[in-house]
């Protein structure tokens, strides 16, 4: 096993990368803050920035937190954090997916750039999702580009409408999924018959954390990870981007790394999304209404995706609003 990570504490002007005080390690715990805010008192804004990271179950009148941590040693790593509570009154998470090309042909959605998704679904702050794998022949040997044609791996559901099923008979590794049933409960399992799923995003590789107990083994390659996790209440949603592949910046964490970075996030269950050039993590200006980038997408630019997983406000119409 690597040293632990020692967290320094970091300053920056730009928006949305936030001066931090770290908490945690990835491996054994060093040191516990907890993050404050300030809160407005009159219209609590839906989105905060933090400072440091929130203590465990600490109460916010905002429904959405966002910080970061940083790392050099042993190297250097960046992760950013979005905590969702599910049960606030004026938030509900929404999965975003492109639209289908093709009707009943193979391809269940379209490569969209990642802003155009949160647009259309009036989000107010998203993450990567499930992995695609291209279906056209003679799209083989040609780079990701907005507008492919691809297979969604793993259950992808938007608004009750299922463009992916869990099972698909042309990939096996993904097997389970985040869904949220008619009661707005969450859960990190296998949907069962009978069940009515709102929205759904569907796991890649493996699963992270199950009840508590890491499932991937140490070892193996370090890329950018995006993942989602649950606490034991499934009162919070954590949605965590880790940038990679950036000499000085970040370099990636393995899978079992990004578990053990779940769990000590307090997170029981959690599941693996699709990592590398995809991870990205978006949020909107209240205000403004601008979406800004918060992590560090190691193409430098934002790929196409198919599809996303985030948080809006529950007066936004199911419909897709396009601009």
């Amino acid at each position: 096993m690597a040293e632990p990570f020692a967290y320094r504490q970091q300053t920056s002007a730009r928006r949305c990368r936030f001066p931090l005080a770290f908490a945690h390690s990835l491996f054994p715990v060093l040191a516990v803050l907890a993050g404050t805010a300030t809160l407005a008192t009159a219209a609590e804004p839906l989105i905060v920035e933090l400072e440091s990271r929130p203590a465990p179950n600490a109460e916010s009148a905002s429904p959405v937190l966002l910080w970061k941590e940083t790392t050099d040693s042993p190297r250097d790593l960046a992760a950013c954090f979005m905590r969702v509570e599910l049960k606030h009154a004026a938030i509900e998470p929404v999965v975003m997916v492109g639209d289908d090309p093709d009707g009943d042909g193979p391809a269940e959605a379209s490569l969209t750039m990642p802003l155009d998704l949160m647009n259309r679904f009036d989000a107010l702050a998203g993450i990567n999702a499930n992995a695609f794998a291209k279906v056209r022949p003679e799209d083989r040997y040609r780079p990701w580009s907005e507008g492919m044609h691809v297979d969604v791996i793993g259950m992808a559901v938007s608004n009750k409408v299922v463009r992916s099923p869990l099972d698909n008979p042309r990939y096996s590794n993904s097997r389970t999924a985040f869904w949220v049933d008619a009661r707005h409960t969450p859960e990190i399992s296998r949907p069962g018959n009978g069940f009515e799923v709102y929205q759904a995003v569907g796991d890649f590789v493996s699963s992270l954390l199950l009840n508590g107990d890491i499932v991937p083994e140490p070892g193996g390659a370090r890329h950018p990870r995006s993942a989602l996790g649950l606490d034991k209440s499934k009162r919070f949603l954590l949605l965590v981007v880790v940038d990679g592949r950036r000499a000085g910046h970040s370099e990636g964490v393995t899978l079992h790394e990004l578990a053990t970075l779940m769990k000590e996030q307090g997170c029981q269950q959690a599941i693996n999304l699709d990592g590398g050039g995809s991870s990205i993590m978006l949020a909107r200006d209240q205000d403004s209404r601008s979406l800004t980038t918060i992590n560090r997408p190691s193409d430098g630019m934002h790929r196409p995706i198919p599809t996303m997983i985030g948080v809006r406000a529950k007066n936004v119409s199911n419909e897709l609003t396009r601009e």
